[in-house]
């Protein structure tokens, strides 16, 4: 998957340029009458494994629905938070969104980094400040927020094909705060997501296998792998 990543901005117009291995595209995305939204990053279906030329956004939105383009889903309600991540795909000629909805709970939530699979799902990172009782998790990887004290984990969801949910949704981190950064899917739809810890292995974060399993210092990046093979609903 060809990608790349948009600065964050405020205010109601962005525009973007989509890079694929032929062409660029430029098209302009366009919220009106919105609050505090910001696009963090645009993932581009990759000819070579994905040949609708689609592009899949995320970001975060202070605005609810009463203004911002939702359509289809994964959610379409605003959760009252801070901030809800969002996921959006955009037609491949940029002339409407095929779907656009929230990923979020009543605190702070945030999309940082997006991918796509062969088959059109998208997988977005980010990170959560909303517990488990208001933020979308199912099947995992870990259905509890284990930050403590205002802070947040990293988080991980698969949207299906079509926008409507979410195949799965969960947590990565410990007790202290923990930041999904980016995150890159390969052709058994395992995703890989990588951001930064500030927990050592004795406050909860889920160390397995390596490549290294002890926290070096303030703040350590770190690689988690979501196998494809997790348990979940089939698409409605």
């Amino acid at each position: 998957m060809a990608s790349i990543r948009a600065s964050s901005a405020s205010g109601p117009w962005y525009d973007s340029m989509i890079i694929s291995e032929n062409h660029p595209v430029w098209y302009k995305f366009t919220v009106e009458n919105t609050s505090d939204v910001a696009l963090t990053s645009i993932g581009v279906t990759d000819p070579n494994v994905n040949t609708s030329g689609c592009a899949y956004i995320t970001g975060y939105t202070g605005s609810s629905e009463t203004s911002f383009p939702i359509t289809v889903g994964p959610d379409l309600i605003f959760n009252v938070g801070n901030y809800d991540a969002f996921v959006a795909k955009v037609k491949a000629d940029g002339s409407a969104l095929d779907y656009c909805g929230y990923i979020g709970g009543s605190n702070f939530d945030q999309g940082n980094g997006i991918a796509v699979d062969g088959s059109g799902y998208a997988y977005v990172t980010g990170v959560a400040g909303s517990t488990e009782t208001t933020f979308p998790v199912s099947v995992g990887p870990d259905l509890t927020l284990s930050g403590s004290a205002g802070n947040c984990d990293a988080f991980v969801a698969k949207v299906r094909t079509d926008g409507t949910g979410l195949d799965y949704c969960g947590y990565i981190g410990g007790r202290d705060e923990d930041r999904g950064n980016a995150v890159a899917v390969d052709g058994s739809g395992c995703a890989y997501v990588t951001g930064f810890t500030t927990n050592d292995e004795t406050l909860g974060f889920p160390v397995l296998v390596g490549p290294d399993v002890t926290f070096n210092g303030v703040v350590d990046a770190f690689v988690h792998v979501i196998e494809q093979y997790l348990t979940y609903p089939a698409d409605a």
